[in-house]
C-alpha cells in the first residue's frame, strides 16, 4: 500500500520535475529531528523523495507536499502514532553496527535521524514504513550495479616445419606468434563492496591469435630426438579424434618398431622411418621430405593406422599378436 501511495505522489508531481535548477537551503524536521539541507527540489514532495523520507499515508507534512520549495523554508514531517516510548535498536550500515535508544517511530524516520540515505538499489532488511519495536535489528546493505569489461589473452598455436638446412635443435621464426584477445563484458552486482553476482553480457573475440611458424633444424642427417618426435605426434593425435590412451598405444607401437627414430631402417625388409613404412617411399604421399622430416612420417603413419586398424590401440593389439602391423 505504501509503495502504491509513493508512486501516486510521484506521478502527481512528475510534471513539476524533481530538480528545478534553483538551489535552496531548507530546514527539514522528521519526528522532531532537524537538519539543514541544500536542495534543487521544486516541491516539498520532491524534497522528501530526494532526501529519502518514505512517504507514508498516515504522516503529516507541513507545509503541504505540493508547496513549492523556496530558500529558507522549513518543512516538518511527523508520524501520528501517539506518544512513543524510547526504543533500544540495532542499526548496521556501511560496515559498522550501532546500538542506541531512539524516539523515532518508523524505520524511515530512524534512518533520516541517523543521516542514512538509502539509494535506489540499496537493501533494507525491513520495510521502511515499519514501526520501530524494542530490540529491532535493522540492516542497510549498499548495492552497486555496474558494467565491467575484462580482457583475456588467447594463446597462439605453433606450427613447426623441420628442415635439414638448420643445425639440430636450431629454430628460425618465419612468422611470430601473437596472442589473441577476447573481451568479456559483464553486469556485476556488489553488496557492501563484495561481488554477489556476475551476468555475462557479451563475450567477443577482439583479436584473432596469429599462428607462429617455425623452422626446426634436423641437421644434415635429418636427426630429431625420439622425445621431440613424440611431441609432434602428441600434437597431431587429437586431430584424429584419439585420446591420451590412444597416444600411449602409439608410443608403445613405434617404440618397438623404430624407437621413434626418423632414419631407422630395417636392414632385412627395408622398412623405413618412425612408422617403418614398407617401402619407405610410400611416405612421399605425405611430403617430399619424408626421409628427414618426422612430421611428414608421423602424418603418413597416422593415416595408415586409421585406414587399416581404426585406432593406434587397434594397431598395437595386432602388433602384440604378430610382431608386425
Amino acid at each position: 500500500m505504501i509503495g502504491a501511495v509513493a508512486l501516486a505522489v510521484a506521478a502527481t508531481f512528475s510534471g513539476l520535475g524533481i530538480a528545478s535548477g534553483v538551489t535552496s537551503d531548507v530546514t527539514l524536521t522528521v519526528d522532531g529531528v532537524s537538519v539543514t539541507v541544500r536542495t534543487t527540489a521544486e516541491t516539498v514532495a520532491d524534497l522528501l523523495i530526494t532526501e529519502g523520507v518514505l512517504i507514508d499515508v498516515a504522516m503529516v507534512v507541513e507545509p503541504a507536499q505540493e508547496t513549492h520549495v523556496y530558500d529558507g523554508m522549513s518543512v516538518a514531517v511527523s508520524y501520528p502514532h501517539g506518544v512513543t516510548a524510547p526504543k533500544y535498536v540495532e542499526l548496521t550500515v556501511d560496515g559498522a553496527t550501532h546500538h542506541f535508544t531512539t524516539y523515532a517511530t518508523t524505520v524511515s524516520s530512524l534512518l533520516f535521524q541517523r543521516s542514512v540515505k538509502v539509494g535506489p538499489d540499496d537493501r533494507v532488511n525491513v520495510d521502511r514504513s515499519t514501526q520501530l519495536s524494542e530490540g529491532m535489528r535493522i540492516t542497510v546493505q549498499r548495492v552497486e550495479v555496474r558494467e565491467e569489461a575484462v580482457s583475456e589473452e588467447i594463446a597462439f598455436s605453433t606450427n613447426r616445419r623441420y628442415t635439414t638446412d638448420l643445425a639440430p635443435g636450431e629454430t628460425k621464426v618465419l612468422i611470430a606468434g601473437v596472442p589473441g584477445i577476447r573481451t568479456i563484458r559483464s553486469q556485476v552486482t556488489y553488496v557492501d563492496g563484495v561481488e554477489e553476482s556476475r551476468i555475462v553480457l557479451s563475450d567477443e573475440l577482439t583479436r584473432e591469435p596469429t599462428l607462429e611458424q617455425l623452422e626446426v633444424g634436423l641437421g644434415s642427417l635429418g636427426y630429431v630426438t625420439p622425445g621431440s618426435a613424440q611431441d609432434i605426434a602428441k600434437g597431431l593425435v587429437p586431430g584424429w579424434g584419439w585420446d591420451d590412451n590412444e597416444f600411449q598405444c602409439l608410443v608403445n607401437l613405434w617404440q618397438r618398431e623404430s624407437n621413434w627414430r626418423v632414419n631407422a631402417e630395417n636392414e632385412w625388409s627395408g622398412a623405413y622411418g618412425i612408422p617403418q613404412a614398407l617401402p619407405g617411399d610410400k611416405m612421399a604421399a605425405a611430403g617430399d621430405d619424408w626421409r628427414t622430416n618426422p612430421e611428414t612420417q608421423i602424418r603418413w603413419g597416422l593415416g595408415y593406422i586409421a585406414n587399416r586398424y581404426n585406432t593406434p590401440c587397434g594397431a598395437w593389439e595386432f602388433f602384440l599378436d604378430r610382431n608386425w602391423y
